[in-house]
């Protein structure tokens, strides 16, 4: 799922033209860039918020909006139903997560680490919110 643009107002014809009523979610170096090479790095938003849940406390006025990923925007919109979401024409880059674990794991370890593992995957499947590492993902496109 691309990431989305949501606010209480009606679909915008084009993005906002300023970040003067922006709530910033910012989720990494490249979510940045690609914020800059839409708006001016030197215009700063309302607020700037660090977490999902953070985000939707400030969109609560008309006129505020904010681009966030999927799993962020369907938990606001389910906790306020007069926000709207929008997909974007020109999304920016997904937010990534990895697992990182120790690859000198014992054993007793690696099956607590598998069964994890078969949850959180689970758990992916069944939540249409959440996409699957895909190689388009990639700047490159290759492995």
């Amino acid at each position: 799922m691309h990431p989305l643009l949501f606010s209480l107002k009606p679909c915008p014809v084009r993005l906002p033209r300023n970040t003067r009523l922006q709530i910033m979610l910012i989720w990494g170096n490249d979510f940045l860039q690609w914020h800059h090479s839409h708006w001016s790095p030197d215009e700063l938003p309302l607020l700037t918020v660090n977490t999902g849940s953070m985000l939707q406390r400030y969109l609560t006025i008309p006129d505020r909006w904010a681009v966030a990923p999927m799993s962020v925007a369907s938990d606001a919109i389910r906790n306020n139903s007069d926000l709207v979401f929008y997909t974007l024409k020109t999304p920016p880059p997904p937010r990534i997560c990895y697992e990182v674990t120790n690859r000198f794991t014992s054993e007793p370890r690696r099956k607590g680490i598998r069964i994890i593992d078969e949850e959180l995957n689970d758990f992916i499947n069944q939540n249409p919110s959440i996409c699957r590492f895909e190689t388009w993902m990639l700047n490159n496109g290759s492995l």
